[in-house]
């Protein structure tokens, strides 16, 4: 829970960035919105609040991922989302086969074709959450408000968590969570 509030940094830094690189505007409303989405985060997470190891590779991957979100805006000034889509995870795909060919092949030769239905269905998943990301950016969207609306997801999960699993422990401080963040959301939205 911690190294969702530290990969959280990504919406500072795609913040920082959209300002620097494509002269987003820093006006109060946004600052609000984020910080709301930022607090609601940080709500959820603080009673664990224990820093471990594991908690500074969260924080570097939300650095990485706010200059990625930002470079992802770049890109989709001249690609259509698509066509980004289809080199970014190809991309990927190569660079890890490259690193780990060796695990890799043998992943794949010790498991069933029923042990990658998660996969495949994580990876539709993914493609659509960047599918409507990238349509974001392409719309103009500025690089910070979307990167915070898409860490808000996380309270999705709660009410699924809350509804389908039934999971009620520390409900109230989850739904005032949500609430902030959903305050935040609406305060982005109407800029």
């Amino acid at each position: 829970s911690i190294s969702t509030l530290f990969c959280s940094l990504s919406v500072v830094v795609s913040t920082t960035l959209g300002v620097i690189f494509f002269k987003e505007g820093l006006y109060f409303h946004k600052i609000v919105g984020i910080t709301l989405i930022l607090i609601a985060i940080a709500s959820l997470n603080i009673n664990n609040f224990r820093i471990e190891k594991n908690n500074y590779y969260a924080l570097i991957a939300g650095a990485l991922f706010g200059i990625s979100y930002t470079l992802d805006k770049k890109n989709l000034q001249t690609l259509d989302p698509l066509v980004y889509l289809f080199w970014a995870f190809l991309f990927v795909a190569v660079f890890v086969m490259l690193i780990s060919r060796k695990e890799m092949l043998q992943a794949v030769t010790k498991s069933k074709l029923q042990d990658f239905t998660p996969i495949v269905l994580s990876g539709i998943g993914y493609f659509f959450y960047n599918f409507f990301t990238f349509k974001a950016y392409t719309f103009g969207g500025e690089v910070g408000r979307i990167d915070a609306i898409n860490n808000s997801e996380v309270f999705l999960i709660i009410l699924v968590e809350y509804f389908l699993f039934k999971n009620r422990k520390g409900i109230f401080r989850k739904l005032f969570a949500a609430a902030l963040a959903f305050g935040g959301v609406l305060i982005l939205g109407k800029l």
